[in-house]
């Protein structure tokens, strides 16, 4: 089918290590982030790294 799929609700280094050995590479969970109001979620957001160059304005056209 040819389709991505996204594992919801990892909490444990075990459970993520488990779905990458099925080939799993996204994830979402308690282990990456927890329920945060906006203001926080734009703070966590922009402490971390960027990683998609095209979403931080990277090689867009002006």
């Amino acid at each position: 089918m040819e389709m991505d799929a996204l594992a919801e609700g990892v909490k444990t280094v075990e459970k993520r290590d488990l779905l990458v050995s099925l080939g799993c590479t996204r994830f979402q969970g308690y282990l990456f982030a927890h329920p945060m109001t906006g203001t926080a979620f734009k703070q966590w957001l922009m402490a971390r790294p960027c990683q998609h160059p095209t979403a931080c304005g990277v090689g867009l056209a002006k």
